[in-house]
């Protein structure tokens, strides 16, 4: 008997689906006419899909999946900062072209690194967005991979950073994504 998953592979989930074009998918906002291609409206929460150590050139990695947002992430470091002024924590580095949601996730990463133990330390997170269902959806899913990915590289870390986002439509706030992972210890 033969398997039907491809062991050389790392193997994406099962339902995952092409990428959607915005003039491609127009939809009404409105909370009682929105629906998704799977039935599920605005405030149902959409699938998650994390797999850490998709790349394995780098120290760390991971790749998300929740519905029609996916990034992989990948961690290189911690390495020792060159040119840089003495610092006792690991310094910051420079951001993505994106620098609003560099910041973000940036921001959402520094309380859960352990940065005293990386001194004159470099830690560099690169983010590839495949496809993004908003800025939002990226700073969530980006920050979820992101921590994942640290953790996957072994950098001491306090917890796991968890992230959700919210809009407001027609008076009403919905969930777009939420998270459940591991709480800061």
């Amino acid at each position: 008997m033969q398997s039907v998953f491809d062991r050389r592979r790392i193997n994406g989930p099962e339902d995952s689906s092409a990428p959607i074009f915005a003039d491609e998918h127009q939809k009404s906002l409105t909370p009682d006419l929105y629906k998704d291609r799977h039935n599920r409206s605005v405030s149902d929460i959409r699938p998650i899909f994390l797999q850490p150590g998709l790349i394995s050139q780098a120290n760390g990695s991971a790749y998300i999946e929740t519905d029609r947002t996916k990034i992989a992430c990948s961690v290189y470091g911690p390495r020792q900062s060159k040119n840089t002024a003495y610092n006792e924590k690991a310094s910051e580095g420079p951001t993505s072209e994106d620098r609003s949601i560099a910041v973000a996730i940036q921001q959402a990463l520094l309380s859960s690194v352990r940065l005293e133990h990386f001194p004159k330390s470099t830690i560099d997170i690169f983010l590839v967005i495949i496809e993004a269902d908003g800025i939002e959806g990226c700073v969530a899913s980006g920050s979820i991979a992101a921590s994942t990915a640290l953790a996957d590289a072994g950098i001491d870390m306090y917890g796991l950073v968890t992230s959700c986002t919210a809009g407001k439509i027609s008076g009403l706030i919905q969930h777009k994504k939420s998270f459940s992972m591991f709480r800061r210890m």
